[in-house]
């Protein structure tokens, strides 16, 4: 239909119009809707980054205190271990110094004695130099072992006036009360050590209770814990103070440890046991750490060795047969014609025996004296030659007596030597003389040609114990014109006698066969030489106490563990596994840390129902000896230990409780009162997660 201008344009004005109408309000809308949903959308991811990062700070909050609590448990219980150990070591140290007192109070009567005997011996051999000697090797045998007294006098002279004649007095060292010392007892070094040694243990054990709390709250501090402690709330060390008289079967008694059981004897100086030894898990340093062992062997098998190389014998016996102590080397000994023993082909360890501080020290003197027998390493005795050793240990034991026994004072007797013949025998003459040894010297040539033959003492053809005679000891008098043997020199006689041997190679007797097929015997020939040494005339003198204490003095003792209440389950509970009885009540404690889980941002929509307001995280320690499970054995040691039987420990933070007020004030009966309850309201699942943490 037609449509004039007019009518066009009003009815593009009413399209536009209607378009506009059509438009606006679309626009609108969708802008508000938009906003709308930005604002939620970003209300959510700001309410997840905040739980994001409180969930976060939690878990590593939570981290943070289960090491603080590991840290807490650790440390507590590592104070015990350290205060345990040093207890240890001053028992140890103080049964050393303790041992070494009778050993080092013996070494100045010993010296004066065992100089005096070189000295005499020396020049008694001397002047039987100087009277002459019928063969050359015979001055030889005599001179080597004038040679080694000399030498070995000359050794001891220095020690000898050092401790004797010098400026320095043993008595201040070894003597408990010294004559003229100012002050009150103990005056002797050693046991002003021993004393010294005592007193820290007691402080040790007396501070250990809190000082191991210190510690335990000390980290917890240091790793920013609200509040941190240990149960028990007061910890303790089970031990007591015991006795002098304890130390005594570390001196005196033996201890014999065998796979089925220990047993203790006294030994009068061998020593080795501790005082609370017990079977198989309290053994002692001595046993089981230092190892001062001697193994005991029993014999599977023997068998009869015949005389080296199969050589067979048929002995003679010469007119002087005379027994005693002896020392040097004898020409016999070497002989292929005299053997023959039964070996031991097979051994069963059987156990081992222990062995103490006093006898660990005589040892050291014994190999350093005689050497070769009684050194692992074989070397010669420097004083071999002499009783020095046997002067040392026989005075000591005197003294160990008078430390642990009677005080009576004792005797010993001192050597004095007559080395002239003719004087000794006008003492011997008189009834009321008193001799206690007479002396010899024994040097033998084994031949396989009689004396007088044309090759006696040619090369291959004798041996002679020339280098090393052998020296006599024989208990009173022995006169050697009693023997019935020629005297040949001044103060010299010979034996000779003759025995047979089939072979002894080293004398040039090779082994000949009849007409049997059998090796026949031939003629060894064999002169002893016997020089009078000399007679011991000395008498008795006093053996000194160094342990010279009045009845009120306070003497030194050790701690030893207290087990008035029970021992600690060893036949399940060896070195320290058990999670029982004694083992846990004394043995095992709790760390606690406990620090406020507030969330660090928006606290108020972030709401933990926690009752106690905090992460609570919980750490198990175990204090153990892998060694010996004594306060003589410096090895305790602790470690971390899954948390268990989580009733047990309610009731002990229950008793703990009570406890706080004697901690002066770094844990508080509030504070352990909170954990209990929280630890009380869990129920069993909840229990065992935290127990599996």
């Amino acid at each position: 239909m037609p449509v004039d201008g007019r009518t066009s344009r009003s009815a593009e004005r009413l399209v536009g119009r209607t378009i506009r109408l059509r438009r606006w309000p679309v626009r609108r809308r969708a802008g508000g809707q938009v906003i709308v949903i930005m604002l939620f959308g970003m209300s959510l991811l700001v309410g997840l980054v905040f739980f994001v990062y409180n969930v976060g700070d939690q878990v590593n909050s939570r981290l943070e205190m289960q090491n603080t609590a590991d840290s807490v448990a650790i440390s507590g219980a590592g104070w015990i271990a350290r205060s345990m150990n040093a207890i240890a070591m001053n028992n140890f140290a103080q049964a050393k110094l303790i041992g070494l007192i009778p050993v080092l109070d013996a070494f100045p009567l010993a010296s004066r004695m065992a100089w005096d005997e070189a000295k005499s011996w020396a020049e008694g051999l001397q002047q039987q130099l100087d009277r002459g000697v019928p063969s050359d090797f015979l001055r030889e045998g005599l001179e080597s072992v004038r040679d080694r007294m000399f030498a070995e006098r000359d050794i001891l002279e220095p020690f000898k006036q050092a401790l004797n004649d010098g400026g320095f007095n043993m008595e201040t060292v070894t003597h408990w009360s010294v004559r003229g010392s100012d002050g009150g007892t103990p005056h002797g070094t050693i046991w002003r050590g021993a004393v010294t040694l005592d007193e820290f243990s007691q402080a040790a054990l007396a501070s250990s209770s809190l000082l191991s709390q210190h510690e335990a709250v000390r980290f917890g501090e240091r790793n920013r814990a609200d509040a941190a402690f240990i149960v028990p709330v007061v910890p303790s060390i089970p031990a007591r103070r015991g006795q002098f008289a304890n130390f005594g079967p570390i001196m005196q008694g033996r201890l014999h440890v065998t796979d089925d059981g220990a047993s203790y004897r006294a030994t009068g100086g061998r020593g080795g046991a501790i005082p609370d030894y017990a079977f198989p898990h309290r053994l002692g340093p001595y046993a089981r750490l230092h190892r001062w062992r001697d193994r005991t062997r029993e014999a599977t098998n023997r068998v009869w060795v015949p005389p080296r190389e199969g050589a067979r014998v048929r002995s003679g016996q010469g007119s002087v047969n005379i027994g005693g102590r002896r020392r040097g080397n004898s020409a016999m000994q070497r002989s292929s014609g005299h053997g023959g023993y039964w070996r031991n082909t097979g051994w069963v360890e059987s156990g081992y025996t222990t062995y103490g501080p006093y006898d660990w020290a005589l040892r050291r003197v014994r190999w350093y004296s005689l050497g070769r027998r009684y050194h692992p390493y074989n070397y010669d005795g420097e004083l071999s030659d002499l009783y020095f050793y046997t002067y040392v240990k026989d005075i000591s034991r005197i003294k160990l007596g008078y430390m642990f026994g009677d005080k009576t004072p004792r005797m010993i007797h001192y050597p004095t030597w007559i080395t002239d013949y003719p004087r000794s025998r006008t003492i011997a003459s008189d009834p009321n003389a008193r001799i206690d040894r007479t002396m010899f010297y024994l040097v033998e040539i084994v031949s396989s040609v009689p004396e007088g033959d044309p090759r006696w003492l040619t090369s291959g053809t004798y041996r002679t114990n020339g280098q090393r005679p052998i020296a006599i000891w024989v208990n009173g008098w022995e006169d050697p014109a009693d023997w019935n043997v020629p005297k040949i020199a001044d103060y010299i006689w010979q034996d000779s006698y003759t025995y047979q041997t089939t072979r002894d190679t080293s004398i040039g007797i090779y082994p000949q066969r009849g007409a049997d097929g059998r090796e026949v015997f031939q003629t060894v020939y064999l002169v002893a030489y016997y020089v009078f040494g000399g007679i011991d005339v000395g008498g008795e003198v006093q053996v000194s106490n160094p342990c010279n204490w009045e009845a009120d003095d306070e003497l030194p003792a050790p701690m030893l563990l207290d087990t008035t209440a029970g021992d600690y389950e060893h036949e399940t509970a060896q070195f320290g596994g058990a999670d029982e009885g004694f083992r846990r009540e004394r043995f095992t404690f709790l760390g606690v840390a406990r620090r406020g889980n507030r969330a660090p941002v928006w606290p108020q929509r972030f709401y933990n129902p926690n009752p106690l307001g905090s992460t609570l995280t919980l750490a198990q320690a175990k204090v153990f000896n892998n060694t010996s499970w004594d306060l003589w054995t410096q090895d305790w040691r602790v470690s971390l230990a899954p948390v268990t039987r989580w009733d047990d420990w309610v009731l002990r933070l229950e008793r703990g409780a009570a406890e706080a007020g004697l901690t002066n004030g770094m844990v508080t009966q509030a504070e352990v009162e909170a954990v209990h309850e929280f630890m009380n309201r869990l129920n069993h699942e909840m229990a065992d997660k935290y127990m599996r943490h």
